[in-house]
């Protein structure tokens, strides 16, 4: 019995082992079976053996059976028997003459169409071969893979010792024809294209070679170089219609389309009899135009552009990434190639020996310049006000704390009394009582009175700490009215650059500008008391970090105002290739527009309405005269009254106001010539730093006296305003304190009120402004 049977024998031994096992166990253990009932075990024995008998008869019936066929030649009828019974037949020693038998005779009948169809592959098999040939050759490889496809799926023949010599040598030649046409497609493609108006699709569709999209592309891919030496020899109608059909199936790198568009140039100089030279950018121009209308969806742009960022690096680092930022934007827009960065001098050293057949232009731009202008349209003023003083006034928390103490206390005095009284009648109750109940009334009365003591006590105390945590006066704020002056106006911002276009073919140069500009509504807060409560969320002037970010803004704008690059080709240019020079002439350009962009300002500058002369708390009682608008402001170390006056005959050289003490000056009654000290101010910059001047009658002026510092000129002019009208500066400022007294008055009054003691006045500095104000 052979190991296959053996497993044939086990599975049919396996159920009838559990019934075996299954009547075994259902008798109780050691326990006979019943008189006269059918032993299980010897039961089972008896089904195993006939189950054995019927399997051998049935295999041994197959293998006779498949055996006759064989013999009788039946071979189809006998190869049906083995597919059906391939395990047994093939378990079975006896049958395997048979199985060798009937493979033999099956590949002797297949042999004669086997061969048949390799020799017709092989006459085939060839690289050039024809296009009217591809439709036999797709035929004949479909046939031969059907061929071998149902030898596969045939359990007897696809068996490796079964496998014949004319099927080995079918699948080696469809193998060699694949490889051939594989190898020959590039080629193939190529004459398809020439001699041929289908399109791609037709060729992968006819061609015999089976590929995937993937092998589609690659083949496209390895066909550039092919293209690229073929183009320049066709005619550009022709050239058209492959690239047109080329670029439906398969897209060009950037360098790809930079070589194909020169092969074009050369199609296109054929056409037209140019001569061989390096063609003329304008030539180069007319040939991509030509391109343009013959292939409408070239991707690609018809001029190479290179850019060359032009980035001062003393820019800060802000506006340096804008200008990158920029730059590549008009790189996406030409698709152009980015150099590094540059700087202009070194930039107009490379242009001199830049490749001729490199780029087409060279776009060389310079950005990042960024100005802003603001002018003022009008003021107005703004009531607001400022934290004058902090008064003590009486607390009334600790006024009430008082009140709820003492009376505190007087309820503790009297629990204090009852507790007395309490112990005073226990003790009576306790001697005229000897019973419990007595005994638990005298308890009753101490415990109740105590308990009313305590509790009394325990609130005095409370509210003693409460209230000698309790300040007896609080600092309470006082804010004064004044007004501050609004200031409206308008701020505009401009970013301007310039692209210098260079030719490296003809050596010419020239140049585009780029602007961008904005005008915006502006309003700041001028004249802030330093004790003005809003005073650091009040508007501000435009301060630089706005206007850059404003500007940066706007220079991400002008990429957007770039031309495509074959209007850059078809701009003129200068010969000569001097880019300082152009750059000179650009920052020129850019100065006048820049002029003519501030004009709205000029003009709302020039129709602004004059400057109101600024109030301080009572309007009617500030003046503005001798030309100079007059407000009183105060010192944040004494809350000192000091006289400010905006303007004056030396503003031009750059004191913009007069300062001096309103009380010092009533003192002698307006007559400064007597206090004898002015200052004169220049206005504060950003940083806080100032140019003031102390002078008083009498002084010289003389410029070897200038102690300013800085530049000299400037120094000396200042001294010589000051010599000619000090006295201008003295007249306005008596005539400002003799003319409002009822302003002094109230100013005079509240210093005193403010400032006690050392900090005051002195008597006889009060009994001086007393005698001015009586007057």
């Amino acid at each position: 019995m052979t190991p296959r049977f053996s497993r044939l024998q086990a599975c049919a031994i396996a159920p009838l082992a559990a019934l075996l096992l299954a009547g075994c166990a259902s008798l109780p253990p050691g326990q006979p079976a019943a008189h006269g009932a059918a032993d299980p075990l010897a039961t089972a024995r008896l089904q195993l053996s006939s189950l054995l008998d019927g399997l051998g008869a049935l295999v041994g019936g197959t293998q006779a059976e498949f055996s006759r066929l064989v013999e009788s030649g039946e071979l189809d009828q006998a190869h049906a028997l083995y597919a059906k019974n391939q395990p047994s037949l093939d378990a079975s020693a006896s049958a395997a003459p048979s199985i060798t038998q009937l493979a033999q005779r099956l590949n002797e009948r297949q042999a004669p169409a086997l061969q048949a169809c390799a020799d017709q592959l092989a006459a085939l098999d060839r690289p050039d071969l024809a296009p009217q040939d591809w439709a036999a050759a797709t035929a004949l490889l479909q046939q031969a893979q059907a061929l071998l496809q149902a030898r596969e799926a045939d359990v007897l023949l696809r068996q490796p010792p079964f496998v014949s010599e004319p099927a080995k040598a079918l699948q080696g030649q469809v193998r060699a024809l694949q490889q051939t046409l594989a190898s020959a497609a590039g080629a193939q493609l190529e004459r398809h294209q020439v001699g041929s108006a289908a399109s791609i699709d037709t060729f992968f569709s006819t061609y015999p070679l089976s590929m995937t999209e993937q092998q589609q592309r690659r083949l496209l891919q390895d066909r550039v170089p092919a293209l690229l030496q073929a183009l320049p020899t066709w005619e550009t109608e022709h050239g058209a219609r492959v690239l047109a059909d080329y670029l439906q199936r398969q897209a060009l790198d950037a360098d790809s389309a930079a070589a194909v568009l020169s092969a074009w140039h050369q199609a296109y100089a054929r056409e037209k009899g140019w001569p061989a030279a390096p063609l003329t950018r304008a030539r180069r121009l007319e040939s991509g135009q030509h391109l343009m209308a013959k292939l409408p969806q070239w991707p690609y742009p018809v001029v190479r552009v290179t850019v060359v960022p032009l980035i001062d690096p003393k820019l800060n680092p802000a506006r340096q990434q804008a200008a990158r930022q920029a730059v590549e934007q008009m790189a996406q827009r030409w698709a152009a190639r980015v150099e590094p960065p540059s700087t202009l001098d070194d930039a107009a050293r490379r242009l001199a020996s830049w490749p001729a057949g490199e780029s087409d232009l060279v776009a060389l731009v310079e950005l990042g310049r960024i100005t802003g202008v603001q002018a003022q349209s009008g003021t107005h003023p703004q009531q607001a006000r400022y934290l004058a003083r902090h008064d003590n006034i009486p607390n009334p928390r600790h006024r009430q704390l008082q009140q709820e103490l003492a009376q505190a206390e007087q309820e503790w005095r009297q629990a204090e009394q009852a507790e007395q009284q309490a112990q005073q009648q226990a003790k009576s109750i306790a001697s005229q009582s000897r019973s419990g109940l007595g005994a638990m009334a005298v308890l009753g009365l101490i415990s109740t009175s105590t308990f009313n003591s305590v509790a009394q006590k325990s609130n005095v105390e409370k509210l003693s700490r409460e209230l000698g945590n309790t300040p007896t006066h609080v600092a309470t704020p006082v804010y004064e009215p004044y007004e501050r002056t609004v200031v409206q106006g308008q701020l505009m911002v401009a970013a301007t650059a310039t692209v210098y276009l260079y030719d490296p073919a003809e050596r010419t140069l020239g140049a585009l500008d780029l602007d961008q500009a904005r005008i915006e509504d502006i309003a700041h807060v001028e004249r802030i008391h330093p004790n003005d409560p809003e005073a650091a969320s009040l508007a501000q002037p435009p301060t630089p970090q706005r206007i850059d970010a404003i500007g940066l803004e706007l220079l991400g704008q002008l990429p957007a105002q770039l031309p495509q690059a074959s209007d850059l080709a078809a701009r003129p240019q200068a010969r000569g290739a001097d880019l300082q020079a152009q750059a000179s002439q650009a920052r020129q350009r850019q100065r006048q527009w820049l002029e003519q962009q501030k004009q709205p300002l000029v003009r709302l500058a020039n129709s602004a309405p004059p400057k109101a002369a600024p109030t301080h708390r009572n309007a009617a009682e500030v003046v503005t005269a001798d030309g100079f608008s007059f407000s009183i402001q105060y010192e944040s170390w004494d809350d000192h009254p000091v006289l400010i006056g905006d303007g004056g005959p030396c503003r031009a050289v750059g004191y913009d106001l007069v300062r001096t003490s309103v009380l010092g000056q009533a003192q002698y009654g307006g007559n400064s010539r007597a206090l004898g000290i002015l200052e004169v101010e220049s206005k504060r910059d950003q940083n806080g730093w100032y140019r003031a001047q102390s002078f008083k009658p009498g002084d010289s002026f003389s410029s070897e006296n200038c102690q300013f510092g800085g530049d000299e000129k400037q120094c000396i002019e200042r001294w010589a305003c000051l010599r000619t009208a000090h006295g201008q500066y003295f007249t306005a400022v008596d005539n400002w304190i003799r003319g409002n007294k009822n302003l002094i008055r109230k100013e005079y009054e509240k210093y005193l009120k403010k400032n006690k003691g050392p900090n005051s006045l002195s008597e006889d500095q009060k009994q001086r402004i007393e005698a001015f104000l009586g007057q």
